[in-house]
Order: structure tokens, then C-alpha cells, then sequence
């Protein structure tokens, strides 16, 4: 029998595990599948089945595993734009601190590609000018992700929540982000046609794999714990190309109902509004047009 101390311990330990399951992302997994667009609009989703046969090809591997990380910040900002308009007074704070996560999650984003992902492929060619483009791509968003920061820190200061404003700036956003998520996963595949791209299945493929294979875990891995991790695996469709991706990103799956689950409790209100539930798969959109005519319907009653 435990002792008095044992089972005070493990009632508090209950009542814990309750409170954060409350709030836990796991109750979003029994919310219906998605209607209509869904989070693949208004920017279109990256195709993946072009990088699945790889043949052991270092660069077209790389771009596919591109193309699924682009496609989780694409479905973030579709889902974002996509329920910008419907979100209720009462909800605001936690779909702006969704908002400022992808905000953070991108610019961590292109800052590791930056410091880690392209220095690797410089030296793997040997060519110091590839990817120069990708650098000017990312300076032309610095301007619009700024914009969109200090209107959240605005009204985390106490100014209104403002759609418009924030619609506005995700538009002009939109084209350039667009063309980036589907340029550089292009340029990516490309690089296998380089003079000095090392042949497939070569010892120098598989180090250079191997080390973009570090960079992916580490990028994603040492973000936030609590925001950006959750925000990534909750915007990460398993079902798409018939399940060919059902694994990615490779973890073991107890471990990736954790960071969902339990890590995804502690910002749990925040997550209503990802695209996906806890398994990976597309539900429907927490603030949509359909909850605001059934207030309306409610409020002539």
C-alpha cells in the first residue's frame, strides 16, 4: 500500500495530468474532417510526389524533405489568412499568439538555413555563388514578417484586435512568400545537375545527407518546445500522397504523442486553429464562416 505521502503525490499528480489533458490537443482529434479549401489556400501547397524516388539523389531527397517543411508554414499561413476574418473577440489573444508562432517558426526557419543548411551545400559543391538568390528572397519578406510582428505587439499592448490590417499584410506578403516556398525547393532538386554534385550513393552523398539530415532534426528540434514544435506537428499532414510521409519527421511515436499531447498543453488554446489534429491528419478549421452565420441565426432568435 503507498504511503499517505505516496497518494498525496499521485492525487496531485492526477489533478495535473487533467488540467494540461484539458487543454491538450488531443481533444481536437475527434473534431470532423475539413469542408471546402481547407489550409491548401490561398497559397498552393508544395507537390511532394516529384522528390518521392529519389534513387538516392543527395539533392532531390533534400528538396522533397524541403517541400514538407515549406508545406507545414504554407498551411500555417493559409490557415491563419483563412479564419482571420471569423475569429471572435473572446479568441483573439490565443489566434495571435498562433500567428506570432509561425511568424517565429519561419524566421527561425530561413535563420538556420542561413547559419547551417546553405554553408553545407556551398562546401559540398565546392561553389561559394549557389543559393545567393534564396539570401535575397528572405530580405525581401523582412519587411512584411515586421509588419506583421508589430501589429501583434500592439495589441498585445492593448490596441484592438484588427483583421483588416492583418489581412493586409498577409497579402502582401503572400506573393513573394509563395514564390520562395516553391523556388527554393526547386532550386534544391536542382542542384543534382551541378558539375560537382557528388555522385549518388557515394560515401561524400551519404555525409553531406547525413548532414542535412541533422540540420532538418536540430531546425525543428531546438525551437520551442511548447510553440514552435507543437505548431509544426499540428500543421504536418500524414495523409497526403497516400500516406507516403506517414513517418516524417522520423520519430518514435510515443514521443511525438508527447510533444503533441503533453508539450502542446501548456499553449493548448493556441492550437484550435492549426490545420491538423494530433494524428496528423486535416480537420476542419476552428473559426470559419459557418460558426459566424450560426451567431447570427442565434442572435435573431
Amino acid at each position: 500500500m503507498p504511503g499517505k505521502w505516496t497518494s498525496l503525490l499521485l492525487f496531485f499528480a492526477a489533478l495535473w495530468g487533467a488540467a494540461v489533458l484539458r487543454h491538450s490537443p488531443l481533444l481536437y482529434g475527434a473534431s470532423s474532417g475539413p469542408t471546402g479549401s481547407w489550409a491548401n489556400s490561398p497559397i498552393n501547397i508544395v507537390p511532394t510526389m516529384a522528390y518521392a524516388d529519389n534513387e538516392g539523389d543527395l539533392f532531390v531527397a533534400a528538396a522533397g524533405h524541403m517541400a514538407l517543411l515549406h508545406n507545414t508554414i504554407i498551411r500555417g499561413f493559409n490557415s491563419i489568412h483563412q479564419q482571420a476574418s471569423h475569429v471572435k473577440p473572446q479568441d483573439a489573444a490565443d489566434f495571435l499568439s498562433y500567428t506570432r508562432t509561425w511568424l517565429k517558426f519561419l524566421r527561425a526557419h530561413h535563420a538556420t538555413e542561413e547559419a547551417t543548411l546553405f554553408p553545407v551545400i556551398k562546401d559540398v559543391l565546392e561553389d561559394q555563388s549557389v543559393l545567393g538568390e534564396m539570401h535575397h528572397e528572405h530580405e525581401r519578406l523582412h519587411g512584411g514578417l515586421s509588419e506583421l510582428d508589430k501589429l501583434i505587439a500592439s495589441t498585445d499592448q492593448g490596441a484592438p484586435y484588427d483583421t483588416r490590417q492583418l489581412l493586409d499584410i498577409l497579402e502582401s506578403l503572400r506573393p513573394t512568400l509563395e514564390y520562395h516556398m516553391h523556388h527554393e525547393v526547386s532550386s534544391i532538386a536542382e542542384l543534382s545537375r551541378h558539375s560537382n554534385a557528388p555522385a549518388r550513393n557515394s560515401t561524400e552523398a551519404t555525409a553531406a545527407g547525413d548532414l542535412m539530415a541533422t540540420w532538418g532534426k536540430n531546425s525543428i528540434s531546438k525551437g520551442g518546445l511548447f510553440d514552435m514544435v507543437p505548431f509544426f506537428l499540428l500543421n504536418t499532414d500524414s495523409t497526403v500522397d497516400d500516406g507516403r510521409w506517414v513517418a516524417w519527421p522520423g520519430m518514435p511515436k510515443p514521443v511525438r504523442w508527447a510533444l503533441v499531447n503533453v508539450a502542446g498543453a501548456v499553449h493548448g488554446g493556441w492550437w484550435r486553429f492549426a490545420s491538423c489534429n494530433g494524428h496528423g491528419r486535416p480537420r476542419q478549421l476552428y473559426a470559419t464562416p459557418v460558426d459566424d452565420e450560426a451567431e447570427a441565426k442565434n442572435a435573431e432568435l
